[in-house]
């Protein structure tokens, strides 16, 4: 039997889905958001995947297409470690109005926003140039040919019973019966579509005839039932899929549609959490965005150190504690962090101090006696003395690296699993569960 663990993994992203910004559903908001989030993808997770609509409609994208040095993106595509997943062949110029002919609510409002078509658009299309000048399949990826409509269409009725359940148990009578009148709404419907769910909802909330409180339910409900249908359609027996979204509430897809039995639920001790250092990263890092896309080439010895750090932290949390301790666990960290800390050393810098070092000429001696003197000066004589035992004919002596960008930080920290409000989760799709919600369904037809 394959070794699951050992297929690769991509991420659905639905934390920039427009959906869960419209209903501040834990979504990525700014280019801060955005930046932390494929910085952390790079350094602990895997290849992401967003969807074709979110580059036209999330404003941390936008700010990122629009201002390319600001934001590993650009070179995150060109590597192909994020991928667009497209409709109708890389063509995101044209894909708002698409979309609003199909009746998107939210493409209805961006087509027609002045930024959009005046500042965004004409960046985009630079943008879209300079990827097409490599290889199209590096940085997207076709849509599944599993229609995505029908497969929201059943895991939104698993949550809308769990939403009526929830109301049966506290006996809150007048949202039970807005709860039937909505769902009876949406099924009636010619569509079955996430825009429906939400304009039916919106319909009747505006008509004061469903709670604030029940339209929020239903709206997280929707969007949870929409980022898993899409680690469904796209789940195969070549990859793993994760999905990035919110942790859920309505939603369970530890079985399959099918099951019977409930999972069997094992208590295990609390476990340690493993995430980069945010902070470190984004001093390190800069906006040196070509060397942090690096980290994941293949071949480099930063790739292989957390390759290995990644196996280590899965079978962890698998929970076979039998064969993964957290001893090992922390060491597989510590060797990584080392391998980050090495890739990111500040080669640039300790290039101009050692140059300026030789050229004045000083001494280790001569520290002592300069003490106002700037950083650079101090440090020129500490060079000599370095380069007299640690030579190296090849650049810069490593005693000396050490000495201008030495840091004894980690990049990867581990803490407990706090409790905010919004927990985001990175949930891997099961082929088993992704093939009972998709059985039956027809492919997707491009129109």
């Amino acid at each position: 039997m394959e070794d699951s663990s050992l297929k690769p993994r991509v991420t659905y992203t639905g934390l920039v889905d427009d959906f869960a910004q419209k209903y501040d559903d834990a979504p990525v908001m700014t280019l801060k958001d955005l930046n932390n989030h494929l910085i952390t993808a790079v350094l602990t997770g895997h290849p992401l995947l967003i969807n074709d609509g979110h580059i036209i409609m999330n404003p941390a994208i936008r700010d990122a297409v629009r201002n390319p040095q600001l934001s590993p993106l650009r070179e995150l595509a060109a590597a192909g470690y994020v991928q667009i997943l497209t409709r109708n062949g890389g063509d995101l110029e044209t894909l708002a109005e698409r979309m609003a002919d199909q009746g998107i609510t939210t493409a209805q409002e961006i087509a027609g926003e002045d930024d959009y078509r005046k500042n965004y658009l004409p960046a985009l299309r630079k943008w879209l140039d300079q990827l097409r000048r490599g290889e199209p399949d590096v940085f997207l990826r076709p849509w599944p040919e599993i229609n995505t409509t029908p497969v929201f269409h059943r895991i939104a009725a698993a949550a809308y019973r769990s939403i009526r359940s929830s109301l049966s148990a506290t006996k809150s009578r007048a949202d039970l019966e807005a709860l039937r009148r909505f769902i009876d709404m949406y099924e009636s419907g010619e569509e079955k579509r996430r825009t429906d769910w939400e304009n039916t909802a919106v319909r009747l909330r505006n008509g004061e005839k469903l709670s604030e409180r029940l339209f929020g339910e239903l709206m997280q409900a929707g969007n949870e039932a929409y980022q898993y249908a899409w680690g469904c359609v796209l789940a195969d027996k070549s990859s793993r899929i994760g999905v990035q979204t919110r942790a859920p509430k309505h939603t369970s897809l530890d079985v399959t549609i099918d099951a019977i039995e409930e999972p069997l639920s094992v208590r295990r001790e609390q476990v340690e959490l493993y995430t980069p250092n945010l902070d470190l990263a984004q001093r390190k890092i800069g906006k040196n965005w070509r060397r942090l896309a690096e980290v994941a080439s293949k071949g480099t010895e930063t790739y292989y150190a957390k390759t290995a750090f990644q196996r280590c932290v899965e079978e962890y949390y698998s929970g076979n504690q039998a064969t993964m301790d957290e001893a090992t666990v922390k060491d597989a960290a510590r060797k990584y962090s080392k391998a980050l800390a090495e890739h990111f050393v500040n080669v640039e810098l300790g290039r101009r101090i050692y140059g300026y070092s030789t050229a004045v000429g000083g001494t280790a001696a001569l520290i002592p006696l300069m003490p106002a003197l700037p950083i650079y000066s101090l440090l020129a004589g500490l060079v000599i003395a370095v380069t007299t035992a640690f030579g190296d004919q090849r650049g810069i002596p490593e005693a000396m690296m050490k000495i201008v960008t030495g840091s004894k930080k980690k990049w990867i920290t581990s803490g407990q699993l706090g409790t905010p409000s919004a927990l985001v989760s990175n949930f891997e799709i099961k082929l088993s569960v992704a093939n009972g919600y998709r059985r039956g369904i027809s492919p997707f037809k491009q129109e």
